[in-house]
């Protein structure tokens, strides 16, 4: 009887030192699991905490390309502004090339009627000098004539007087 309560005492004993192992690994298995899930909380902080900062560069990137996208609009507007005053400025040197070649041709146009009208006043004057020296010789022709004339009737008279006498 002894012997059946020392082997019961031995086999409670042991399963008393099983149960310890037991617990103690139950009580590792524990501690592990809550310090996994302590890592696991941690790394879930983390990625939350990646999660918005990415969040939070994605909103600042969209910004940016919002920015660039309106700045890239305004460059059109003042492309398409500059490029219409451009054409503007096209049209307005187009009308006055064309004042211009019209100034030139009515200048031509003037200078070559003064050029006409100095040609007549160079042939007029030219006409009154002829004319001048032709009423020169009539003047010297006349003088001669007369002087001829007087001459003539001086010599008549003189004929005449002799003639009487």
């Amino acid at each position: 009887r002894r012997c059946v309560q020392e082997t019961v005492i031995k086999q409670v004993e042991e399963q008393e030192r099983e149960m310890k192992e037991l617990i103690q690994q139950l009580e590792q298995q524990k501690h592990d699991l809550h310090h996994s899930q302590s890592q696991e909380q941690q790394l879930q902080t983390e990625r939350d905490e990646m999660k918005k900062h990415y969040e939070e560069m994605n909103e600042h990137l969209k910004g940016i390309i919002q920015q660039e996208e309106q700045e890239k609009e305004d460059i059109k507007k003042k492309l398409e502004e500059i490029e219409n005053r451009n054409i503007e400025l096209m049209n307005q040197i187009e009308q006055e090339t064309n004042q211009l070649t019209k100034a030139k041709q009515e200048l031509e146009t003037e200078t070559n009627e003064h050029n006409k009208l100095k040609d007549i006043d160079m042939q007029q004057k030219q006409q009154i000098e002829t004319l001048n020296e032709m009423l020169k010789q009539v003047s010297e022709e006349t003088t001669n004539l007369k002087m001829q004339k007087e001459e003539d009737r001086q010599s008549l008279k003189k004929k005449n007087e002799e003639l009487e006498q």
